[in-house]
């Protein structure tokens, strides 16, 4: 990796966690998730700075998988455009979520969460974790 390339992935953080800083809380923010997010700054060595409601969209498929095919296998057919005529097709799935803005490392944020049951808890971007679907 070049200095260059190091700098830009440098100040890509940098804004990341400026744009984390920069949010407000939306304000029907449910008690749980402000007690959560304070937990998680304690716990961790990142401080959540926000908890934001918004989109989530997935692609699942439009039925049961055919016997023998994993959710991975299909996904890596989906993603490489060579499904099989057998295998389901592909729809997308919008759900609202709510999302903690993140200073620091979403990763950590994120198995905490994990750890705490929030089993839809995913590190979506540098700044961005969601916690969990509304």
């Amino acid at each position: 990796m070049s200095p260059d390339d190091i700098a830009r992935l440098c100040i890509a953080q940098t804004q990341a966690e400026i744009d984390a800083d920069a949010q407000v809380s939306d304000p029907d923010v449910p008690g749980r998730l402000r007690l959560l997010a304070i937990r998680a700054s304690e716990s961790t060595d990142s401080k959540v700075t926000a908890i934001k409601r918004g989109p989530d969209t997935q692609i699942q498929s439009d039925g049961p998988l055919p016997v023998g095919v994993t959710s991975v296998d299909w996904q890596l057919r989906r993603l490489a455009g060579r499904l099989k005529p057998r295998d389901p097709q592909p729809i997308k799935v919008m759900r609202e979520a709510w999302y903690f803005a993140v200073h620091g490392n979403p990763i950590e944020v994120e198995t905490f969460l994990l750890e705490e049951g929030y089993s839809d808890a995913l590190a979506t971007a540098p700044s961005w974790c969601r916690v969990c679907y509304c």
